[in-house]
């Protein structure tokens, strides 16, 4: 692949999109009811007492379940990455990920990696604290803002064009935000608190599937042309 405008990147949100974490062993499932039989219940695709976080003086925190979300569905996404990736000797789509939490990619990463396979490459990871938030009361920054900040200083001047970078995320705000930034967007509709009303992720479940696939079609088709 030669042109720089056919490469993806796609921006993931990992609550709710990726993974259901559950905090504590009392914490309710935090996905909708129709999003529910998605979620790992047993197997590879649950991380009990999972380490999410590692600060800089060596302490971990974690949550009691981290659960694989669609991890069928996800880990064949992943896996025509990787195979996407290989076959044009360089990066043709991009994996990056994103979290309102404090959560640091050293620790998540051998999560994705035990869901996905070792051939799972991440890309970024950007957590509350490169959102720009210090301080944990304070709200933080949508994400959209940090998917624009990132796109800005990593890839714009490597000629890679805003519709060719998608976020996938359950909050309508994120998403909504990143189409008015120039960007796309594809909404999980998984989280009762931030979906659009009314909005079923069962419904949504094809759609979902069927544009991160049509994604790297296009991919697949510029490498089919160069």
């Amino acid at each position: 692949m030669t042109n720089p405008a056919a490469r993806k990147v796609l921006y993931f949100d990992f609550d709710e999109t990726l993974a259901a974490v559950q905090l504590t062993p009392y914490s309710p499932l935090p996905t909708s009811q129709s999003a529910e039989p998605d979620v790992s219940v047993s197997g590879p695709g649950v991380v009990n007492r999972a380490v999410l976080e590692r600060t800089v003086s060596g302490s971990e925190r974690g949550a009691e379940k981290v659960s694989a979300f669609a991890l069928p569905e996800f880990r064949a996404i992943f896996q025509r990455i990787s195979a996407i990736n290989h076959r044009a000797q360089e990066k043709a789509v991009y994996v990056r990920v994103l979290t309102n939490a404090s959560y640091t990619q050293d620790a998540v990463l051998p999560i994705l990696k035990s869901w996905y396979g070792d051939g799972f490459q991440l890309d970024g990871f950007e957590n509350r604290f490169r959102l720009g938030v210090e301080d944990i009361r304070e709200r933080p920054k949508p994400k959209f803002l940090s998917m624009l900040m990132d796109f800005k200083r990593t890839y714009r001047d490597q000629g890679v064009t805003e519709d060719n970078v998608y976020l996938i995320d359950d909050a309508e705000e994120n998403c909504r935000g990143a189409e008015i930034a120039g960007f796309k967007a594809i909404r999980m509709e998984t989280n009762p608190r931030t979906r659009v009303p009314g909005a079923s992720y069962t419904a949504a479940k094809p759609e979902i599937f069927g544009r991160l696939n049509g994604i790297l079609d296009e991919v697949e088709a510029a490498l089919d042309a160069s």
